[in-house]
């Protein structure tokens, strides 16, 4: 496992604080079957945000952490008035976390 192990843990450590200083995370807004979506609050940007939360634990097989993985590059690479904006993601040890665009009040469905 070596250094690039401890650098990983590190990395994963520092995304932890990071996300905790700059994002409030409240109440849950919604929920999927592999992952939950709370309403949040970026200090910086003085702005509502959904964070859409992936337990680890759930997309452990490699087809479910491929899929999570081609979302979040489709979302990066979309701009449109009708997609979600992504503004950005964090990996911490046991979470991935998806900072998107706020609708309040309005259903995916």
């Amino acid at each position: 496992m070596g250094s690039n192990w401890i650098k990983s843990l590190s990395r994963l450590d520092s995304n932890h604080f990071k996300l905790k200083r700059e994002y409030f995370i409240g109440k849950q807004i919604g929920q999927g079957a592999y992952a939950t979506v709370r309403i949040g609050y970026n200090y910086k940007e003085k702005r509502k945000v959904a964070v859409k939360i992936y337990d680890k634990k759930w997309i452990r097989e490699p087809a479910r952490r491929k899929s999570v993985k081609r979302e979040i590059k489709l979302l990066q690479k979309m701009n449109s008035d009708n997609i979600l904006k992504l503004y950005e993601t964090f990996e911490t040890a046991n979470y991935v976390y998806l900072v998107l665009e706020y609708l309040g009040g309005k259903s995916l469905q």
